[in-house]
């Protein structure tokens, strides 16, 4: 591809995830520009595919290095708390939503109610409930 942007390397690395290729890692690592749908894609990619660790460890070094995750980054994280059973995993990101001043919709409130529910916490997951029937 002669001229190349964020733009295509983020559908290149999105193909390989979707085919099920599980390492584009190095193609994410040689990107010169990376945004918030690089990573989401690396996390969703990840996740989708049964790479769940591999997700939340995308996600942590995403936070590291300083890129704020837009809300589908958070579904797929917090998906990939709920397939492995990552409770803490799912309590520490759900920490960092209400500290950053996230912005609380049903997408994100049930996939909160979700890893607590599939995570045996639930009266949590009742709780969290409850708050989506007043959005």
């Amino acid at each position: 591809m002669p001229k190349r942007n964020v733009g295509s390397w983020n559908s290149l690395i999105n193909g390989f995830m979707r085919d099920g290729e599980v390492e584009p890692r190095e193609l994410f690592d040689h990107m010169p520009e990376k945004n918030v749908v690089s990573w989401t894609t690396m996390v969703t990619g990840y996740s989708q595919n049964g790479h769940q660790e591999k997700a939340l460890s995308m996600f942590s070094k995403m936070l590291e290095m300083g890129v704020k995750p837009n809300d589908l980054t958070v579904v797929s994280v917090l998906s990939a708390c709920a397939k492995i059973g990552a409770l803490g995993a799912g309590v520490q990101i759900h920490k960092y939503l209400s500290s950053s001043g996230f912005q609380l919709n049903k997408a994100i409130g049930t996939a909160l109610v979700d890893v607590n529910a599939k995570c045996g916490n639930v009266e949590s997951a009742k709780r969290r409930t409850f708050v989506l029937e007043v959005l």
